[in-house]
């Protein structure tokens, strides 16, 4: 097993049909002042793509996620059809128009959503150089609210606030500090990752996204419109200041000390975004020593990318080795990559002794 580093039915029924079709259905677009809703031969999808609206609890319904994710991929095979039809059509465009548009509010335009402009009516604390001068107020006026080093990300509406820590941020300083509430929001939109390796001394990178003031109606709705988007948006900002300050803290210690815990680290925060360079820094884990790091290398290449060869194989028994008792990591890896070559006897011996050392879920568990 691998292991981590801590830390609508009307628009389906459309989704084979050309545009050409899609005219001759006189499906449109339309906007109502509380949610944008598609109209299809008299009936309605109304709330399809509003990630705003959450299903009562026990409800057999759809969820908020699976209802929006139908639609992004109803409108995302809308789009493709009108480009395959060659934009012939006024009518035609000014509905696939209206279909962008949508897709760009409930993120469905982009696997990370779309960046968005700052718009013009913003109030002055909500613009780049006013959220600069906010943060600048509110680590004067109250220390310990914001995170060691904050600065602020502005790159893209909205800002958020980045830094870095030693120990949770101060609740009560939070509570109590008027210019905080002055500028923003009830809610700090705090987020925490740890970023120092494993037995060193606990580093958070913080990230903070205020929400807009209870007086901020059109703040408020403007983001409420565009909520799909920002969510997604948020995430991969967040994301994108973990793995900054992750390999800012690991990398030299990685590379030049060969630190197994912080090669581990970095391997398993990049598997996504940088395989290649993952690889190289579970390499280094694995021949410093690192059990977690040779158990990685062998999950990765028999499961993910099912090369269940003798170099897997080989990884597989340096992390048991390494880590004898670790029944739920290396132990379980090793007893299904000695499953996938066939060798079956082997293999569930791996499976005994993972259950020994605790892992129950593979006590009853037989490569056959």
């Amino acid at each position: 097993m691998k292991l981590s580093f801590g830390t609508g039915s009307l628009l389906g029924g459309l989704l084979g049909m050309s545009l050409g079709a899609l005219a001759t259905f006189g499906l449109m677009v339309g906007f109502t002042d509380d949610a944008p809703h598609t109209v299809v031969m008299g009936g309605t999808t109304e709330g399809v793509c509003d990630p705003l609206v959450d299903e009562d609890p026990g409800s057999s319904a759809p969820s908020k996620q699976e209802r929006l994710s139908t639609c992004e991929d109803a409108l995302a095979r809308l789009r493709a059809a009108y480009n395959r039809a060659g934009h012939a059509d006024d009518d035609q465009a000014g509905m696939v128009e209206a279909l962008e548009e949508l897709l760009v509010k409930s993120g469905g335009a982009s696997p990370e959503g779309t960046p968005m402009d700052f718009p013009d009516w913003l109030p002055a604390h909500q613009t780049p150089q006013g959220f600069n001068a906010a943060i600048a107020a509110i680590q004067r006026d109250c220390p310990g609210v914001l995170p060691e080093n904050a600065t602020a990300d502005c790159e893209e509406f909205p800002c958020m606030i980045a830094g870095e820590s030693t120990k949770m941020p101060s609740w009560d300083a939070y509570r109590q500090c008027s210019t905080w509430s002055k500028y923003f929001g009830e809610g700090p939109g705090l987020r925490m990752h740890r970023v120092s390796a494993p037995g060193e001394e606990a580093t958070f990178e913080i990230t903070m996204q205020p929400v807009a003031r209870d007086d901020e109606d059109q703040l408020r709705e403007h983001m409420s419109e565009y909520q799909g988007n920002l969510d997604k948006r948020s995430e991969a900002r967040r994301e994108e200041h973990r793995l900054e300050r992750l390999v800012a803290h690991n990398q030299a210690s990685c590379e030049d000390e060969r630190n197994g815990g912080a090669c581990f680290s970095l391997g398993t925060a990049l598997q996504e975004s940088d395989p290649d360079k993952a690889r190289e820094y579970l390499d280094i884990g694995c021949e410093s020593g690192h059990g977690n790091s040779c158990n990685n290398l062998a999950w990765h290449r028999c499961h993910d990318n099912g090369q269940c060869d003798e170099e897997a194989l080989q990884f597989a028994e340096q992390a048991a080795e390494l880590r004898p008792s670790d029944g739920r990591g290396a132990l379980d890896t090793l007893a299904y990559v000695l499953c996938q070559q066939g060798k079956r006897a082997e293999a569930n011996d791996a499976y005994r002794r993972s259950c020994d050392a605790g892992y129950t879920q593979n006590c009853n568990k037989n490569c056959g």
